[in-house]
C-alpha cells in the first residue's frame, strides 16, 4: 500500500533551508517548471520493475536537482523508499498528474497579474512546479532568505484528481507570497517552524478567505481542498473555535498537527479544520475592517492578535 504518512500535510511550516538554484526551464511568468524533465525521466523507465524505476528517476531527475530538494525537503524525504512511494502513486494517478502538470503553469501565469492588484508580488524564481515526493500540494520554503512557493502535481493528483479548476488553489498559494512581501510580520510567521497558533490561523485563514472572495462561484470544496471539511466543520464551528481560542498562543507542534496538517488516520478533530475556522475568522475581520483587502494584508502586531481573539470568541458563541 502507498505510505500515505509520507504525504505529510498540505500546508507546511517552512523549515529553514540553504540557498540553491536550478537550471530548469521557466514559464513566461518566471515559474520554474520541473515537470517536463520529470516526465522525461519517468518515460525513460517504462517497463522497468519499481526498484529499477526508482534508480532511473534518481539518476535522470533527482540528482540534477538534489541541492534544491535538500534545501526544500531535507535528506529524510529523498530516500529510495520515498521515491518508491512516488512511483506507486504515479502508477495509479499518471493521467490526472500529467494533466495537472500541463495546466498549472498556465493558471499561475494568469493569476499573478490579478494578485498584483493587491500589492507587491515577487516573481524572480519564487514559484516552482515540481514533483513534491508526496510531501505537499502546495508549500512554502525560505531559500536564500526569501520565501518560495512549491506546487506539487503529485499530491494534487492524489487528493483532487477530478478538480475542474486550479484557480482557487493557486490564489491561496500565491497570496502567501504577496502577504510575505507586503507584511514583515507575516514573512516571519510564514518562515517559522511552529508560530503561535493564532498566527498560523491567520496566515492560513486569510489566503483561504481571499481565495473564496476572489472565486465566488467556486465550490467550497475547491476553496478548502476537501470534499468533506465544510460538512464536518460547519455544524460544530463554535466548538472548534473555542478549542482554538483555548490554545491561542500555543507553540506546541501537536496542536499544529491536530488543526492544520493533513493526515490519513481518523480523529475527533476534522482534518485541517483550522483552515475552515481560519477562513471564518478572516471573513469576520474583513467585515469589521471595511472590506478592505489592503488593510487585511497589512494587519499585524497587537491589532492582529486582538482581531483574531475577538473573532474566535464571537464564533465560539454561534
Amino acid at each position: 500500500m502507498l505510505a500515505m504518512a509520507s504525504i505529510g500535510f498540505l500546508w507546511c511550516s517552512a523549515a529553514h533551508a540553504k540557498g540553491t538554484g536550478t537550471g530548469a526551464p521557466k514559464a513566461p511568468c518566471d515559474v520554474i517548471d520541473l515537470m517536463p524533465e520529470f516526465w522525461r525521466a519517468w518515460d525513460a523507465g517504462q517497463g522497468q520493475p519499481p526498484p529499477e524505476r526508482v534508480q532511473t528517476l534518481r539518476r535522470r531527475f533527482l540528482d540534477a536537482h538534489i541541492d534544491l530538494y535538500r534545501a526544500a525537503l531535507g535528506d529524510d524525504h529523498l530516500t529510495d523508499k520515498q521515491l518508491g512511494n512516488l512511483v506507486q502513486l504515479v502508477g495509479m494517478a499518471e493521467a490526472p498528474m500529467r494533466r495537472i502538470s500541463k495546466e498549472l503553469p498556465e493558471v499561475v501565469c494568469a493569476e499573478i497579474p490579478r494578485l498584483r492588484r493587491f500589492g507587491r508580488f515577487p516573481t524572480e524564481h519564487n514559484i516552482y512546479i515540481w514533483p513534491s515526493l508526496l510531501t505537499s500540494d502546495g508549500t512554502l520554503r525560505p531559500i536564500e532568505g526569501r520565501l518560495r512557493s512549491f506546487l506539487g502535481p503529485d499530491v494534487i493528483a492524489y487528493v483532487r484528481p477530478h478538480a475542474k479548476s486550479h484557480r482557487a488553489f493557486v490564489d491561496h498559494e500565491l497570496f502567501h507570497l504577496l502577504h510575505s512581501q507586503e507584511n514583515a510580520e507575516a514573512d516571519v510567521i510564514l518562515k517559522a517552524d511552529v508560530p503561535p497558533l493564532y498566527q498560523t490561523l491567520w496566515v492560513e485563514g486569510l489566503p483561504t478567505f481571499f481565495s473564496r472572495d476572489q472565486n465566488p462561484t467556486a465550490p467550497l470544496s475547491e476553496i478548502l481542498a476537501s470534499d468533506t471539511l465544510e460538512a464536518q466543520a460547519a455544524p460544530r464551528l463554535a466548538e472548534w473555535a473555542a478549542q482554538l481560542a483555548a490554545r491561542f498562543d500555543s507553540t506546541d507542534e501537536k496542536d499544529l498537527k491536530t488543526y492544520f496538517w493533513f493526515r490519513t488516520e481518523p480523529g475527533e478533530v476534522p482534518v485541517r479544520v483550522g483552515y475552515y475556522v481560519g477562513m471564518r475568522v478572516a471573513q469576520d475581520v474583513y467585515e469589521t475592517h471595511g472590506r478592505d483587502w489592503k488593510k487585511m494584508i497589512a494587519l499585524a502586531g497587537p491589532a492582529l492578535k486582538e482581531a483574531v481573539r475577538r473573532s474566535l470568541e464571537k464564533l465560539s458563541r454561534k
